[in-house]
């Protein structure tokens, strides 16, 4: 029942933002949701170099993840699935539960779609357990995956995020455990579209998009080029 209610408050958020009846409606179908990762690489500590060249040690990842979870719902009600943990079912949660396990990302999107969801953003610091289910996954969701990457720069993570976000027309926020406000506002900013909170990432578009973006350009092109046959012929 809390989860119907946290779906409920969120759109509530959103209808009170929203200005035409059909912006109303588009709201009203919108059911975004958050997955957190919560496997045991979540448990490696954040660590930051001072302006000195000094590597200091912070929270866990996991920790960081609870106070941005805490900005969050300071603003807006969201709708939370975590995935690895002790369970190894995912499960729709209230507060960030400790981090043990593996990345089960796959079931984590299915039960997503099994309870409505629209969209969604997944925050991860790592690889999936089952890549290819979970991008086949994705294509039943049908919805755009917004992504945001918390590992150590350059893995198989980051690089598998970055292409399930451009698999469904998703976005890539940069943003760091080490600055929870601005992570959760970034996160706000991605589930409620709101343009104040609109996080500055990569936006990825389908192959369709690309070809039909192309067209217009060759389009374009083509009327330059007569309209400069045109002005040519006027001259002679």
């Amino acid at each position: 029942m809390s989860n119907d209610n946290s779906l409920v408050r969120l759109n509530l958020d959103l209808a009170l933002n929203t200005g035409s009846l059909d912006e109303l409606m588009e709201v009203a179908n919108d059911k975004p949701m958050l997955l957190i990762d919560v496997s045991d690489s979540m448990n490696t500590h954040i660590t930051t170099v001072t302006a000195e060249g000094q590597r200091v040690q912070g929270d866990t990842r996991i920790e960081a993840l609870r106070k941005v979870v805490t900005n969050i719902r300071g603003e807006v009600q969201v709708v939370m699935i975590a995935f690895g943990g002790e369970s190894v079912t995912p499960r729709f949660v209230d507060n960030v539960p400790a981090a043990s396990g593996g990345t089960p990302l796959h079931l984590a999107i299915a039960l997503a779609k099994e309870y409505g969801a629209t969209r969604l953003v997944v925050i991860s610091d790592g690889a999936p357990d089952m890549a290819e289910q979970s991008k086949e996954e994705a294509r039943k969701l049908g919805g755009r995956i917004d992504v945001i990457y918390i590992g150590d720069p350059g893995g198989y993570g980051e690089d598998f995020l970055l292409e399930l976000a451009a698999l469904t027309g998703g976005t890539r926020f940069d943003g760091k455990l080490s600055d929870p406000k601005q992570l959760g506002r970034g996160i706000i900013g991605l589930l409620t579209g709101g343009e104040d909170e609109a996080p500055q990432g990569e936006a990825f578009f389908s192959q369709d998009e690309d070809e039909e973006d192309d067209e217009d350009d060759n389009d374009e092109e083509d009327d330059d080029a007569d309209d400069d046959d045109d002005e040519a012929g006027d001259d002679q």
